[in-house]
């Protein structure tokens, strides 16, 4: 939903298609703010992605999949696909419509409930369940040759000052596990070896980190 004006709450409502989800939320990209858009600002093509990782189903994080190239591997939980098809009142499957998602399992035992997944199979990228949220979202763990890493840890709370001050997510399907999450990120975060700790609706601008 890119456009020069924001768009009147009727049209942002049949585009969402998910009235629960639109009642706490309106949606409006600036132009030139979609995904396509925001990588060529860094200089990449759709087509130089491997992977897409879907934390969790939510549209703000999912709209724009259909984009991605279909040679692209795009990958969800089973534990959130599961409890998307349960609780479907709140997700709207034209989100992304004809994009190439496959489910994975976990494999295991990082993390606050020990189920993750190693993505490259040499603990480089691990994707680690931060269950709270939503049923099976997951934040990803990125290290460096140097043992430093990156870490993205999702809707698991609202950036930096919620996992400072253990302020969860308001939107929850498990308060306890929510909280449980949070404390994880904020182990992470405060590791010496933690060379950024970043939330999905961090307030910064796109760019590639190198560390």
């Amino acid at each position: 939903m890119e456009s020069e004006e924001p768009l009147s709450l009727d049209k942002q409502l049949k585009a969402i298609k998910a009235p629960l989800t639109f009642a706490s939320t309106h949606f409006h990209l600036k132009k030139d703010s979609s995904l396509l858009s925001r990588l060529e600002e860094i200089n990449i093509s759709p087509k130089d992605i491997d992977y897409v990782l879907l934390t969790h189903l939510d549209f703000e994080n999912v709209s724009g999949v259909a984009d991605i190239s279909s040679e692209t591997k795009i990958l969800v939980s089973r534990d959130e696909a599961k409890g998307c098809c349960e609780k479907s009142f709140k997700i709207f499957r034209s989100w992304w419509k004809d994009a190439n998602i496959s489910v994975f399992d976990w494999n295991g035992k990082e993390g606050p409930f020990e189920k993750s997944l190693d993505l490259l199979g040499d603990g480089s990228i691990m994707l680690m369940k931060l269950y709270g949220h939503s049923a099976g979202m997951f934040g990803v763990k990125v290290t460096s040759e140097n043992n430093k890493f990156t870490l993205l840890y999702s809707d698991a709370g609202y950036g930096e000052l919620a996992w400072k001050e253990l302020a969860p997510p308001a939107v929850t399907v498990d308060k306890e596990a929510t909280m449980r999450s949070l404390e994880w990120v904020r182990m992470e975060s405060l590791d010496k070896n933690c060379a950024y700790s970043l939330a999905s609706h961090e307030a910064t601008s796109m760019k590639v980190l190198r560390f």
